[in-house]
């Protein structure tokens, strides 16, 4: 007779399906941080039938936030433009097209705040022309596999490494900004956006995504209760003056004046008592970043959970 202890669980098998129907978000960490899979007991993935062989869902709940990258396997390919000058350095995104924040960006996005942080600068970040970021890069969403949920990691664990980041952080928002790209500019100090016809929007529900919860973490910390129910719920586009009300911006300035509003402030921001500013945003950001860092493995789980339940388009 066989103790009930003893008894073996049924083993049960998925399929982890490409990420086709995962659009933009916010997600990004290093490929070298993912532990070694380990299932649970009865469950195991069917690699044969997956693009993401020995991707065991245990592994993405145990993958812990990443805030630096050392070694990463994009080249760089200046897709992110780091200058240094008075104290503070300007981090420029331009991939000449819609800034989608790409594994390779995100990489470098990374690299640009670490070498700053080693500068000791306070830091403007910006975009291209009309333009800070339209969010996660779609063609590799359409792609899946570990490359999507890579791209979603380290976008992810962005905010809480600009939240966290010792020195003052100055957006400068030359433009449009969506999804991910929302969310990294929420994550700043302070935040100047252009006026002009610009939208600014967490358009996740409108392309058939449920929020993420590192995305209305960071909406709920900068938006008003009633604009933060309309962005989540909504997919409400805001146009320059609505999303200043709503508290995208703290300021607007006219496009050609953007760079130099933000240069004046990064100077006067050189200004403040480094001890002071780093201790004090830290401690009123605790129980935000924690929430981020809690959030973001579950958000990956959701994203590994898409690619099991939803078939690919024919």
């Amino acid at each position: 007779m066989v103790a009930r202890g003893d008894i073996e669980p049924p083993t049960r098998r998925f399929s982890v399906r490409p990420l086709t129907r995962l659009n933009t978000l916010g997600l990004h960490a290093p490929i070298e941080h993912w532990q070694e899979p380990k299932c649970e007991p009865g469950y195991e993935v069917n690699a044969a039938a997956s693009d993401t062989p020995n991707l065991r869902l245990q592994s993405i709940c145990q993958t812990t936030t990443a805030e630096s990258v050392d070694e990463y396997p994009y080249p760089m390919t200046n897709l992110v433009h780091y200058t240094l000058q008075n104290n503070f350095a300007t981090i420029r995104i331009d991939d000449g097209k819609r800034n989608a924040l790409s594994p390779a960006v995100l990489h470098e996005l990374y690299q640009a705040l670490d070498q700053a942080e080693s500068d000791h600068a306070a830091i403007i970040l910006t975009g291209r022309e009309s333009v800070l970021s339209a969010g996660f890069d779609l063609k590799t969403m359409k792609r899946g596999g570990f490359e999507a949920l890579n791209m979603l990691r380290l976008g992810y664990s962005l905010p809480a490494r600009i939240l966290r980041y010792p020195y003052p952080v100055i957006v400068a928002c030359n433009g449009h900004v969506l999804a991910m790209g929302v969310f990294m500019m929420l994550s700043a100090d302070y935040v100047i956006g252009s006026r002009g016809d610009f939208k600014i929007a967490a358009n996740e529900v409108a392309i058939g995504m449920t929020m993420p919860r590192v995305a209305a973490a960071m909406l709920r910390h900068r938006l008003v209760p009633a604009a933060f129910q309309r962005a989540v719920t909504l997919s409400q586009y805001f146009d320059p003056e609505s999303a200043l009300r709503a508290g995208f911006f703290d300021e607007l300035a006219d496009p050609d004046a953007l760079m130099a509003r933000a240069e004046a402030l990064a100077n006067d921001a050189t200004k403040l008592d480094p001890r002071a500013h780093t201790e004090s945003k830290r401690r009123i950001r605790k129980t935000l970043v924690r929430k981020l860092r809690l959030g973001a493995p579950l958000d990956l789980l959701d994203a590994a959970l898409i690619g099991l339940r939803r078939k690919p388009k024919q």
